[in-house]
Formats: structure tokens, sequence, C-alpha cells
């Protein structure tokens, strides 16, 4: 089924503001050898401020979202997770991976996230929140995978206008899209679209995306439930994509 237009629009407007708000990488996360997540710099952007977003999910009462910045020189990025409110946060990289481990949801940020089944705004938001919550403070090649979510045909518009249709030189043909994909890229219906599964607790969120090194693709995620008698059910996502029209920025990091 289609998704509300306007539901699609004021998430992506309010990511979209979310992120420009978010600020530079705290210095102190950025020194070589890098250090294991030291103390909180003052400031730091609170992940939980994606549930604002992507309000038809919640954290379990007593839970935070919380991450530990992984920095090794070349790449930077936040690893999520989350935590009982009153628990010492994560401290290195290696914590994290212990902690990974003992969680059966993937990615494990997902562990403690609530959401009611069969509500297809809420499937949205799930495939959305495990896309674009770990893309904050991304360093140099961890950028590689932020892509952008287009549902606005304004956004797609502005997109097509900084990619040149044309190229007098062969070698700049992958940092072209001529005339013909921009034709179809425009005739797109931008609507994302969900679909449950026989449980309503399993499904797929489909959407049109973009990156400056694979281009616009469809972005297809999978959820389910995968159910346990030890412990309560895992959430599990899966994405997939598939390339609609190819575009290299030519940056290669």
């Amino acid at each position: 089924m289609c998704l509300p237009a306007p539901e699609c629009a004021r998430v992506g407007l309010a990511l979209a503001a979310l992120r420009a708000a978010i600020g530079p990488i705290p210095p102190a996360w950025l020194r070589l050898p890098p250090a294991d997540n030291p103390a909180a710099p003052a400031g730091r952007f609170d992940a939980n401020r994606f549930f604002g977003v992507f309000d038809r999910l919640a954290v379990a009462p007593g839970h935070t979202l919380d991450y530990v910045y992984n920095f090794s020189g070349n790449a930077g990025r936040p690893l999520l997770y989350t935590r009982r409110t009153g628990a010492r946060p994560l401290a290195t990289r290696a914590e994290h991976e212990q902690h990974a481990s003992r969680v059966r949801s993937r990615p494990a940020f997902l562990d403690q996230v609530q959401l009611a089944a069969g509500d297809p705004v809420a499937a949205l938001h799930l495939a959305w929140f495990a896309l674009e919550a770990p893309k904050f403070y991304l360093h140099w090649h961890a950028q590689y995978f932020d892509d952008e979510l287009v549902v606005l045909p304004g956004q797609l518009k502005a997109l097509l206008a900084r990619i040149p249709a044309s190229a007098s030189d062969p070698l700049e043909a992958r940092r072209v899209i001529a005339e013909p994909a921009r034709a179809a890229l425009r005739a797109l219906d931008l609507q994302p679209r969900v679909a449950f599964g026989p449980d309503d607790a399993s499904g797929e969120v489909t959407a049109l995306a973009f990156g400056q090194w694979q281009g616009f693709h469809w972005r297809r995620t999978r959820f389910r439930r995968e159910r346990s008698w030890l412990r309560r059910d895992a959430l599990i996502i899966e994405h997939s994509v598939k390339v609609v029209a190819p575009y290299h920025c030519g940056i290669i990091f």
C-alpha cells in the first residue's frame, strides 16, 4: 500500500532539519591515536532526538538510546546501542561488540525499540529509523553509505540540478545522468510503499533514495520478528537496493 504523502513529507523534512542541526563532530573524538569514546563532550548530539522525527517508535521504558564513537583516523561513525537509563555507558568499541553479541536484534540498537504491529506508518518509521539513525557525525570513508531518502518532487529536482546531464569527456560518464534517465526519474511515483507479511509483524518498506556513489535506487527494507522461547522476540532488519539511475560523484576517498 502507498503510505500517506503528508506523513512521508513530514518525516523527510523533519529528518533533514534534524540532521542540519546536529553540527560538527566534537574535536575530542577526532584524535590519533583514537581514544575509545572519551567522556561524552558537552553538547554532543543526543541520538534520542530521532524519536521526535520517528514518533511512532519508542524505546522501552527505563531504557535510552546511546552510542560509542568509533574513530580510526580515516573513518569515524557512531555505534548505536540501547541501555538501561541508569547503567554505565559503554566506553569502547570492544564493549560495544560484546554488547551487540548478546543481543539478537539486528541491527543491535533495535533491541529495545517498540512499535505497534500492523501500523503502516510505524513500519515506515522503523525502516527509516534503522537506516538513518546511525548516519550522523560521519567522518571521511564512513560517508560512503550516507544515502538520502527522496520523497518530495522538490528533492528530486534539487538533486538533478546538481548533476550534469552530459559530459564531453568519456571519462566523466559516471558523473552524468542523461536526459532519458532524468525523464524516467521525474515520472516515478515517489510515495514509499509498505507490504505486510501474513502476521503483521513482518513486511517490507520500499522508497527511493540517492547516494553520491551509486545514484538513484529503490531501497527495500525488510523487517520481521524472530520468535524465541528463551526471551522476547528479536527485531531483524535487512536492506537491499535496486539501482534506477547510476551515478558516481567522482570522489574516491
